[in-house]
């Protein structure tokens, strides 16, 4: 009896699976993946969203509702977030109380066709980030 290894390629569509776990910041499948991972310049990294981000975010936002992996913050988040008070931060990156990642996503029109229903309650409240 043989036994059939997981094609993980259809969960990642059409995204090369080692792109597919670097861009969903998940751990590399092997050292040879490791280390391609380190190679990646962030001028690169911008490069593989710009090419698969759409794609990740459909997968990530089915995992993980009402939030998107930390490069899209970085590399696709079209407007900083806002404090907890709805006032603009004073400088980039100031430590503080944000919006929840599910309020910032559904003032700017972001969430994908579903994904409200599925959000869980801890997503809409406000987030400590020290950056």
């Amino acid at each position: 009896m043989t036994t059939r290894r997981k094609d993980r390629s259809s969960e990642y569509g059409t995204v090369p699976d080692r792109v597919a776990r670097l861009l969903l910041d998940e751990p590399p499948a092997g050292r040879g993946e490791f280390a391609w991972c380190l190679l990646q310049h962030r001028s690169r990294l911008r490069a593989l969203w710009e090419a698969h981000g759409a794609a990740i975010v459909t997968i990530w936002a089915r995992r993980h509702p009402g939030t998107r992996p930390p490069l899209w913050w970085k590399a696709a988040a079209p407007v900083p977030r806002l404090l907890a008070d709805g006032q603009p931060p004073r400088y980039p990156k100031a430590p503080g109380l944000y919006e929840g990642q599910a309020a910032y996503l559904d003032r700017l029109g972001l969430l994908q066709r579903g994904e409200r229903a599925r959000i869980p309650a801890a997503a809409w409240l406000p987030e400590d980030i020290r950056r």
